[in-house]
């Protein structure tokens, strides 16, 4: 009888503990499985992504590149740079202070509406010039997203910009933004003389700008029997930029991509801050130095924020520039349906 309950005991139990036994040794297999084919989903995604934002950033500045270079050689603008350098000679000895005082304190629009004024309440050449060519280069402006569209002549003077900042009508290579970005790409063009070579500046504060982020990027400009007239200059699109790394598919609620600097900094807008990041938030981690140490990969570790994440990380390259292109997403994001498998072989 004795012999017999323990039989009846053990059997059961054994029978109950090895199935026990298999199914947590199912469920463990089911769950490594589940999460390395997660993983290299999410990593593929992931690169196929920042691939993407990589691709579509290129083609956008490949498209700046061509503006300027077409510009640079269209009849309208190379007449333009020579009749306003006629002109700009023209206003008298402080042509900083009249132009200013004609289109900026005087101008009726108000700030960050300066560019809306055809004509000046005079009857100077400048004036003339302005009414005949203003309206058309606003257009081109307004179309084409960039933040200022800028004239210099030989002499480094800013004969015209649309915009009509502080910078308008002053000398990039004695006055007071002579060490500014703008200055920096515009005397580079007027000393190249040469068609079609592009010359970039990353971003930094700019003081005309009240003191936010610019970048900008020029090209000369040539009669058509070679003399050199000046510098075409465009303000780089910041608003272009970030609706190019802020698109939000395949991405899900957290990851995001973004561009970071040589110098750490980021160069576009985090889509989760209300704020502008660039130049602002420091992405000093692994990945961010990759990338700009011209490695393409990935990894997981902590973002900016502190949280852990999966990154995918390439360079950018701009005219001897170079940044870090970066796209990822929370683990927990990523890995949210293992944890749901997980739950589900345990019941």
């Amino acid at each position: 009888m004795n012999l017999n309950f323990k039989i009846s005991f053990k059997l059961p139990a054994f029978i109950v503990g090895a199935a026990l036994i298999s199914g947590l040794a199912i469920g463990v297999a089911n769950d490594f499985t589940a999460k390395t084919q997660l993983h290299s989903e999410v990593e593929q995604k992931l690169i196929g992504i920042m691939e993407s934002r990589k691709s579509a950033l290129r083609s956008y500045i490949s498209s700046i590149k061509q503006d300027l270079r077409s510009m640079a050689v269209n009849d309208m603008v190379q007449q333009s740079l020579s009749g306003f350098a006629g002109a700009f000679r023209s206003v008298g000895d402080d042509p900083v202070k009249e132009l200013q005082k004609l289109y900026i304190t005087e101008n009726p629009n108000p700030t960050g509406e300066k560019h809306m004024l055809d004509a000046a309440e005079d009857d100077s050449e400048y004036t003339m010039q302005h009414e005949l060519l203003h309206s058309k280069f606003r257009t081109f402006l307004t179309e084409r997203g960039y933040d200022d569209f800028f004239l210099v002549d030989m002499q480094g003077n800013v004969i015209y910009t649309v915009i009509k900042k502080l910078d308008f009508a002053t000398n990039l290579k004695t006055g007071r933004y002579k060490d500014s970005g703008l200055a920096v790409v515009a005397n580079k063009a007027i000393a190249s003389g040469k068609v079609g070579e592009l010359f970039f500046e990353d971003f930094e504060p700019y003081a005309p700008n009240f003191g936010t982020p610019a970048s900008f990027m020029s090209t000369p400009v040539l009669a058509d029997d070679g003399t050199p007239l000046g510098a075409l200059v465009f303000q780089m699109p910041i608003g272009r930029i970030n609706s190019v790394m802020q698109q939000r598919a395949g991405l899900g609620e957290s990851g995001k991509s973004y561009l970071v600097g040589a110098d750490y900094l980021m160069r576009s807008d985090s889509r989760f801050s209300e704020e502008s990041t660039i130049l602002k938030t420091r992405i000093e981690s692994p990945t961010s130095k990759a990338g700009l140490a011209g490695k393409t990969g990935i990894s997981m570790g902590r973002d900016y924020r502190g949280v852990t994440v999966m990154s995918a990380y390439a360079p950018f390259e701009i005219l001897g520039v170079t940044w870090a292109v970066i796209t990822e997403i929370d683990m927990a994001e990523a890995f949210a349906g293992v944890q749901a498998m997980r739950m589900t072989s345990l019941i």
